[in-house]
């Protein structure tokens, strides 16, 4: 009795199944009807609609989820929806793109039949339907990028490249088999995954691009972005090291390399860099005061180093640089304000030398302090002029203020040291001044 209760609900669930992947099938097969109807008077969006109701359905239900047919008429609708909707954002510049994307939709579609059809001859039909759909993909991540929705337009472009890697696969033409197609497609992929943050997706495609040999100069640059950015530092020289030896002369990859250097702390190897730079950008006034503050590191360690000679010889080249740019740009805080802490900062040197001398001085050390006063005085006279018009441009900067109270604290100018004292601290606390001292 027990065998033939087992076996009745056997039958039943059996029964219920089969019921229930023919109603998948059979929304499937209207669907498909829908669709031809819709092909024949592509007006009819009715029946388009009809179509994507009834797919989607179908494929909601759990055997109809695994129903390779279903998937791809799934594939077929969608097809047919991008393409009416490329038509349209195409054809009229007034129109606004839904923000969807239906070309994904039917490229998944595809993917899925492919997964489930059971032999090689049943997959050609998904095949063709991704083949047809790489230039749809294509052209709707142009539309989504002139619309800055970035990460909409890199999973476009992205998967019709991996629809390109299906086809070869299954040995099937691609419109991406022409070099120069694919290469223009692996760079517009790998910007678009750059400008949607997608640092490690873009770097696949930008490291593709590398790898063919025809990689112009800006995508290494933009690769070396992608490294700094995910903090790959040895990634970012090997790159720079690439591309600075195919392309010796690009200005982009000669400022990457730069600032590379300047991150890592490698100063000695900067000025010949910075030289190169200088060359190209004979009036940049940036490049000549970055030169200027390498030079002022490059002293410190000579006089941490006890090397006299190279520090006298680098405190020059700082003094030099900054005055060739204010050749340029006389009015600019930058290079006034970096005169001002050079020739500050040697003052504070001898300063700190003249205070560890002993207290009960023998007659040479007395004449010696006398010195040292003397010449720390004549380099805050020096720095002064300096600080003074960089107050003059810019009232509000931070470290000129300050620099300026100190300064005139130490020459016991009480009256200048509270003005400067109260503007540091207005700065200080959020505020502004509304113009300057220094007129």
């Amino acid at each position: 009795m027990k065998r033939i209760i087992t076996t009745a609900i056997t039958v039943c669930i059996a029964a219920i199944n089969v019921n229930a992947q023919e109603t998948a099938h059979l929304l499937t097969m209207s669907a498909e009807a829908d669709l031809k109807i819709y092909k024949t008077n592509r007006l009819n969006t009715d029946a388009l609609n009809a179509a994507k109701t009834k797919i989607e359905k179908a494929i909601s239900m759990p055997l109809g989820m695994k129903l390779a047919y279903a998937w791809f008429t799934k594939g077929e609708i969608y097809k047919a929806v991008i393409s009416n909707e490329i038509e349209r954002l195409e054809g009229n510049p007034a129109v606004t793109d839904k923000g969807d994307n239906d070309a994904l939709l039917a490229f998944d579609a595809y993917q899925r039949a492919l997964s489930y059809y059971p032999g090689k001859e049943n997959k050609a039909g998904a095949l063709k339907g991704i083949a047809e759909l790489q230039d749809f993909l294509s052209r709707m991540g142009v539309v989504k990028f002139s619309t800055k929705k970035y990460e909409q337009s890199y999973l476009s472009f992205k998967a019709s490249l991996d629809g390109h890697d299906i086809l070869k696969q299954n040995n099937i033409k691609s419109i991406y088999d022409d070099k120069i197609k694919l290469e223009k497609q692996l760079e517009m992929t790998a910007s678009t995954a750059f400008l949607a943050k997608k640092a490690e997706e873009a770097i696949v495609y930008f490291e593709q691009l590398v790898k063919t040999g025809n990689a112009r100069a800006n995508i290494y640059s933009s690769l070396v972005s992608c490294y700094e950015q995910i903090e790959d530092r040895n990634s970012v020289k090997r790159i720079l090291g690439e591309g600075r030896k195919k392309y010796p002369n690009d200005t982009k990859l000669l400022f990457n390399e730069i600032n590379f250097l300047l991150a890592e702390g490698e100063y000695g190897l900067l000025p010949d860099l910075f030289k190169q730079a200088l060359k190209a950008e004979p009036k940049n006034t940036t490049v000549y005061n970055t030169l200027a503050t390498v030079y002022d590191e490059l002293y410190k360690k000579a006089l941490r180093e006890n090397n006299t000679a190279k520090a006298d010889d680098y405190f020059e080249a700082v003094r030099e640089t900054f005055t060739q740019s204010l050749t340029i740009e006389p009015n600019q805080v930058a290079a006034n304000s970096g005169l001002g802490v050079h020739f500050y900062s040697k003052s504070n040197a001898l300063q700190k030398e003249l205070n560890e001398m002993p207290m009960s001085p023998s007659a040479a050390e007395k004449q010696k302090m006398k010195d040292l006063e003397k010449q720390s005085t004549a380099w805050i006279d020096k720095a002064l002029p300096y600080f003074q018009k960089a107050e003059r441009i810019d009232p509000n900067d931070f470290s000129v203020l300050l620099a300026l109270k100190n300064i005139y604290l130490r020459k016991e100018d009480m009256e200048k040291y509270n003005e400067f004292k109260k503007r540091y601290e207005i700065v200080k606390n959020g505020g502004k001044n509304s113009s300057s001292y220094f007129k």
